[in-house]
């Protein structure tokens, strides 16, 4: 197959000036009101990705056609540029549809500018590539999105709270990463500091996998923390025992301290005492 210049003669802008008027007029998309400057910048930033493919500045690069094939290093900015397309759209809120639409516009625009049967069937089919690459970034895209929402709602759930105005506790439920056990023990810190605890209470009665090496981390830092270390008397609640066995050898064993009860009242009851008042029950 023949070496091909820059889309066959056609400058991009001219493709991509086609795209659009198909994206515009496709039934596969939700009907709305098409900005049109923006997805110009979309179907152009993957026509010009193929039009410099086909066309580099280093003349020893082939630019055949049948070398613009999936995962090949010719493909490999078209394939970014229509990665960026479905990351895009899947953050500005469009559909899966939409993002179909705009691919098979791409495809269909490059498509026509061939001038052979042979170019038309290797343009489609890398369309149709392209096309695929876009929707798999869309889904992506959308599940990251998906995570760290719920991800900010399993946080923002997790409470951090006064039990007495001297005292704070947090409460760390379900199944946590190390990321997410440093983010509520840096919150149970500034309550620390804030009222300035002798005492403080880690409930993880619900915590899942407690004995988890990155939960333990998230633990020894926040313990080695200069405001806590020496400072400040960490009572941890409700671990079975052989959890409860993996917390005291990476923080007790390492001259931290902490002390470990069964029930919560027991470890407020203790705390209080420790700030200075006496308990009188009745």
């Amino acid at each position: 197959m023949a070496k091909r210049g820059e889309l066959f003669g056609r400058l991009p802008a001219q493709v991509v000036e086609a795209a659009l008027g198909r994206y515009r007029r496709s039934t596969i998309r939700y009907p709305k009101v098409v900005d049109g400057a923006v997805v110009e910048r979309l179907l152009e930033s993957v026509i010009v990705s193929v039009a410099e493919s086909l066309h580099p500045a280093d003349p020893s690069v082939p630019t055949e056609l049948d070398a613009l094939r999936p995962g090949s290093p010719l493909a490999r900015e078209p394939e970014k540029a229509a990665a960026l397309v479905g990351a895009v759209l899947a953050a500005t809120g469009d559909s899966g549809f939409d993002v179909m639409a705009l691919s098979l516009a791409v495809r269909d625009a490059l498509v026509e500018v061939s001038p052979s049967y042979g170019d038309r069937v290797a343009l489609a089919d890398f369309g149709d590539w392209l096309a695929a690459v876009a929707i798999e970034s869309f889904a992506a895209a959308r599940a990251s999105a998906e995570r760290e929402r719920a991800r900010d709602q399993l946080e923002e759930g997790l409470p951090v709270v006064l039990v007495t105005p001297e005292i704070p506790a947090a409460f760390l439920l379900g199944t946590l990463d190390g990321d997410l056990v440093d983010s509520v023990l840096s919150r149970l810190l500034l309550q620390v500091v804030r009222v300035g605890a002798r005492s403080a209470i880690l409930d993880l009665t619900g915590l899942v996998g407690a004995a988890r090496n990155e939960v333990l981390d998230a633990a020894i830092a926040f313990a080695a923390h200069r405001k806590i270390h020496g400072a400040v008397v960490v009572s941890a609640v409700g671990l079975a025992a052989l959890d409860e066995r993996c917390w005291r050898e990476a923080l007790v064993g390492q001259g931290f301290s902490w002390e470990f009860e069964t029930h919560f009242d027991r470890a407020v009851d203790r705390a209080i005492v420790r700030s200075g008042y006496r308990l009188l029950h009745q």
